[in-house]
């Protein structure tokens, strides 16, 4: 037989008020159990939702020093001369590296690639070339949503 404790002594052990007690019985959380004029809690019931209510279920903190754990881990592979003895790959490898995590992490919505980026005063010449472009963008980040991707394989983007 498990023992039967108070809402106020519920209360004071889960450190808030008999009224939130009350609530959670009402939720069915806590069972709980009328005598008389007084409400009682399943002991035993009341601690394993202080310890569950006390451990997170997803350690955010923790998730986020994984993903830079990883996303160093990778950066320190390229920037190894062995991996990637020429500067010029090296950067390339870096470039690849950043794109790769923000299309693992941005929501979807966002297009991540590389290329240029046309003004919104850009226009076309006479000859059909394209002016007011910028130079070649290592990373660019866009709202696939609600701009296209102009020339796709060329990577323009407005």
């Amino acid at each position: 037989m498990s023992e039967k404790i108070s809402t106020a002594e519920a209360a004071e052990l889960a450190g808030t008020t008999e009224e939130g007690i009350h609530n959670l019985i009402g939720q069915g959380i806590l069972r709980g159990e009328k005598r008389k004029d007084q409400w009682f809690v399943d002991k035993k019931f009341l601690k394993a939702w202080m310890k569950r209510r006390q451990e997170p279920r997803v350690q955010l903190p923790k998730i986020f020093e994984g993903v830079g754990r990883v996303f160093l881990e990778n950066y320190r592979t390229i920037h190894s001369k062995e991996q990637a003895q020429h500067a010029g790959i090296r950067g390339t490898l870096y470039e690849q590296l950043l794109r790769d995590f923000l299309r693992d992490h941005l929501p979807q919505r966002f297009h991540v690639g590389s290329g240029q980026v046309l003004s919104s005063q850009g226009a076309m010449d006479s000859q059909g070339l394209f002016y007011n472009l910028s130079r070649q963008m290592d990373v660019v980040i866009f709202d696939s949503l609600n701009h296209p991707r102009l020339l796709p394989k060329y990577e323009l983007f407005p």
